[in-house]
């Protein structure tokens, strides 16, 4: 968990020129948020069925990372995602293949370039 963290901490702070230079709407990184949050809390869920600790990608981190591009009545619109895809998944047998850490990984990391381009406000 460590290693995503750092992970993590290194993509927030490295903002990619290329994606400076190409904005993108706030509708567009809307529904990219949406889908991301949904992937994030379907592996937050699925992991801990598995008994797995991914704090990194719990609801509480998840909102911290969208409130860096929104204001708070999109996070909530955002969160509901997150919400819908923990209760799908909520109670259901562990599936070890089917928490994919590393390629939410790879999406959060690629969600963080392309909002780096959004200007909130």
């Amino acid at each position: 968990m460590k290693k995503f963290t750092v992970i993590l901490l290194i993509c927030l702070l490295h903002i990619s020129a290329s994606a400076e230079q190409h904005r993108i709407s706030k509708n567009t990184l809307l529904a990219s948020s949406e889908s991301l949050a949904s992937e994030m809390g379907k592996t937050f869920q699925l992991a801990k069925n598995c008994e797995q600790n991914m704090e990194n990608i719990s609801a509480a981190s998840a909102s911290t990372l969208f409130r860096n591009y929104f204001d708070k009545h999109d996070v909530i619109k955002i969160m509901k995602q997150y919400e819908l895809y923990v209760a799908n998944e909520k109670g259901k047998l562990c599936k070890r293949d089917k928490v994919e850490f590393y390629v939410l990984m790879d999406k959060i990391a690629a969600y963080i370039r392309v909002a780096g381009s959004y200007v909130n406000k």
